[in-house]
């Protein structure tokens, strides 16, 4: 799950840019609108051609609700207790996730595996195809069943995070190291085959963070995860390009343009191209549509909203 850190957001706005080339286009933002008596507290998912955007809020008096942006409008529906939005595809159906370990995919609620007591739905494809996890294992939900399948290799018990799944239905994850194991990512086919997304000559751990079109972003690093490089992977797990300057990739368009982070922690996009553009600095920005919107969060005079960015 991704998360917004309103103190980062106002410690980025005293950050000097990041040197970048010239820049291609020129990119505004403007805030997204919102329901009457409602803050903004994150952007928690996007489809992929950004036709539906998803985020939470809090109405007044005290009422968590999701966000639904769709054609300049705004939904809000009201949240029951300890309930969370995670992601939404183009056809608007939004997965939710409570503290109670139940998901659901729209008004349908997704089973677990047989003898685990919880899951948990991270993402969800055009298709609606749904991925998350239930108890410690990976699985997905196929778009007409909510009888989960096991995601191979994801049986051991270890800690792993779901990164995404594209329209085809591949899925990327990462494992968090156990007993001094390196931390590793791996990307999973349409047929349910894991391959390893390798490293960097002379780094350890990965950190996938996304797949749009069977290219996957994320990160590669030195043991301790030291000396961070964003990298894009193919899905053979070579590494194709590593976006000079990053520290981090978060996100990734079909096309290949990419959503990173310096270290100095200023967004970039890093374009297929080899351009390197900055995106307004006073967001954080947290998804990366297809039309080439970047959705986020900005933080202004003790006011926290919702933004989209466009290069034009």
């Amino acid at each position: 799950m991704k998360t917004l850190l309103i103190a980062a957001l106002a410690a980025s706005t005293l950050l000097a840019p990041a040197p970048a080339s010239a820049a291609a286009c020129t990119w505004t933002s403007a805030d997204l609108p919102l329901p009457a008596s409602t803050n903004f507290s994150a952007i928690t998912g996007a489809a992929a051609d950004g036709s539906y955007v998803l985020g939470l809020g809090v109405a007044q008096p005290w009422q968590d609700v999701a966000l639904l942006w769709h054609n300049g409008s705004v939904e809000s529906v009201p949240l029951a207790p300890g309930q969370f939005p995670n992601d939404v595809n183009a056809s608007g159906t939004v997965l939710t996730n409570s503290s109670e370990g139940r998901a659901h995919r729209g008004d349908v609620e997704l089973d677990p595996l047989p003898g685990a007591n919880s899951a948990w739905a991270a993402a969800i494809n055009a298709a609606g195809v749904a991925v998350g996890r239930s108890g410690s294992q990976m699985v997905t939900w196929p778009a007409d069943s909510s009888v989960p399948q096991a995601v191979s290799g994801t049986d051991d018990n270890a800690s792993w995070t779901v990164a995404g799944i594209d329209e085809q239905g591949r899925v990327a994850a990462w494992r968090y190291g156990l007993a001094e194991e390196p931390t590793l990512s791996y990307v999973w086919a349409e047929n349910g085959v894991r391959t390893l997304l390798r490293p960097l000559r002379g780094h350890s751990d990965t950190r996938v963070n996304g797949i749009r079109n069977g290219r996957i972003i994320g990160f590669s690093a030195s043991d301790g995860w030291t000396d961070q490089v964003g990298v894009e992977w193919d899905l053979r797990g070579n590494v194709v390009r590593a976006l000079t300057g990053s520290a981090d990739a978060t996100d990734i368009t079909s096309s290949g343009d990419a959503l990173g982070r310096t270290a100095d922690d200023l967004a970039n996009v890093w374009r297929v191209n080899g351009d390197v553009e900055q995106p307004p600095a006073t967001a954080v920005y947290e998804e990366f549509a297809d039309d080439g919107s970047l959705y986020g969060g900005s933080y202004n005079e003790g006011t926290y909203n919702p933004v989209r960015a466009s290069c034009a």
